[in-house]
Parts: structure tokens; sequence; C-alpha cells
């Protein structure tokens, strides 16, 4: 699941054309980061679970590459799973979606509604860490952008 926004492509370049980019670039990260914490929190909160690990797996960090702010929240598998035939299955996944078997169950979302239900909120931390950016860069001769 991505969100995306329009008008981001667009700063990312910016961004790169700013004297101060690699450290401002940095501080976008966070702004990513953080704009992501709704959702795992919500994510979080809808988790019913005995052992805790599914929440504990719930991990958002900035991403890798050094040219291209982004950030994702994702289950780390390591620490939330089952060995199954020998191997170790992610099993909140199979809690999200529901599976079959010799002991089928049913779906129980917590991801998709957390995800679907702080959408919005999450795009306009990113609008609003975006305008926040590019203020100290545009006058009043500039020709700006709408990010919606």
């Amino acid at each position: 699941m991505r969100i995306s926004t329009r008008g981001f492509k667009e700063a990312v370049e910016r961004f790169q054309q700013m004297a101060d980019a690699p450290q401002r670039q940095q501080e976008f990260r966070r702004v990513l980061v953080d704009a992501l914490e709704p959702i795992r929190a919500e994510a979080a909160r809808n988790v019913h679970s005995i052992t805790g690990r599914t929440v504990d797996a719930l991990t958002v960090a900035a991403g890798a590459s050094p040219t291209y702010p982004s950030a994702y929240l994702k289950i780390d598998r390591n620490i939330a799973f089952a060995m199954w035939r020998g191997k170790k299955f992610p099993y909140p996944f199979a809690v999200e979606a529901g599976h079959g078997g010799k002991h089928p169950a049913e779906a129980h979302p917590w991801f998709r509604p957390a995800f679907d239900s702080k959408r919005a909120v999450t795009r306009q931390m990113v609008r609003d860490g975006i305008e926040q950016f590019l203020h100290p860069y545009v006058t009043s001769l500039s020709v700006g952008g709408e990010f919606l």
C-alpha cells in the first residue's frame, strides 16, 4: 500500500537543488517517518494479541536512499513469526487476511483499517512538511505549486 501526494516528486527535486539539501533531506525524512506514526499507532490499537509480538513488529523507519527521501511502515518478520515447516512464517499477514488449511481462520483486519482511516492524516502531514521546507525558498515572484 502506498500513499502518494501530488507535487512530492517536484518537491524532492527542489530539495536536491538547495545548497543545504543533505541536511534538509534528513529533516524531511523525519517528517515522512512522523507522518506514518498515526497509521502505526492505529494499527497497534487494532491488534488483539496475547503476546504483543505483532505490535512490537510494527516498524516505521526512513528509507535508505541517500538521494530520494522516503519512509516505510512494515511488519518485521523476525519479530512476529511462528515456525511452520521449519521456516519462519509471519503470522500477522494470516491474521489480517485469514487462512485455510487444517485449522482455517477468518480474516481479522487490523492493518488495512488503520491504513484507510489514517491515510488523509498522513497525507496532510506530508503536505505540511513540504510546505514548511519550501516556504523559505519561495518569493513573491515565484511560481508555486499546489500539493493536494
